[in-house]
């Protein structure tokens, strides 16, 4: 479930981003914020999840927001293989994209229909269903190329024994065992 989180007092919009941001890094849910617009998003597995957070940022942050439906279906982390993948992926889907609350790129899907056409269509971008908690995006050098890799790094895959990524991201490595 997705919601567009909105202070019902404008003069508390600085409460609500802090508020929403830190309790998105404690993982009470998932924040992100729309490249275009801005609008806070929250993802959630249930509607209970949505009224802890409402609780939370009353009582704790002392922000009273307004929580919209969103015409959001699904979520998923992205990586790039390159620099100039991510310029054109960017330029052409920014209407679907936002940044969690660790900086990390994620495309935002209306429906699966969306999501399925956009991965066919951009097979050098890995789509990933999960993100390690806290994870920053980094830059890393390949060779004489530059690549944003917005999930893990090369080195930190094989360190801790993960598995490659689908065919969508060669240099990223998977955040969870694939099924067998």
């Amino acid at each position: 479930l997705f919601r567009v989180a909105r202070p019902r007092d404008p003069f508390k919009s600085k409460q609500l981003e802090k508020g929403l941001q830190e309790l998105g890094e404690e993982g009470a849910i998932q924040v992100f914020q729309a490249t275009i617009n801005n609008n806070l998003l929250l993802g959630a597995v249930g509607v209970l999840q949505f009224e802890i957070v409402a609780q939370r940022l009353a009582t704790e942050y002392e922000v009273d927001a307004i929580y919209d439906a969103a015409s959001i279906s699904t979520a998923r982390w992205l990586t790039y293989p390159d620099e100039a993948t991510r310029r054109d992926f960017e330029r052409e889907q920014a209407a679907a994209l936002a940044t969690d609350v660790d900086g990390n790129p994620v495309f935002l899907a209306t429906n699966k229909y969306n999501l399925q056409v956009t991965m066919e269509r951009w097979t050098k971008v890995g789509f990933h269903t999960t993100r390690e908690h806290g994870q920053r995006p980094r830059q890393i050098r390949g060779g004489d190329q530059q690549h944003h890799l917005g999930l893990v790094a090369h080195a930190e895959g094989i360190d801790r024994g993960r598995q490659p990524a689908s065919r969508h991201d060669p240099d990223a490595f998977a955040l969870e065992q694939p099924a067998d």
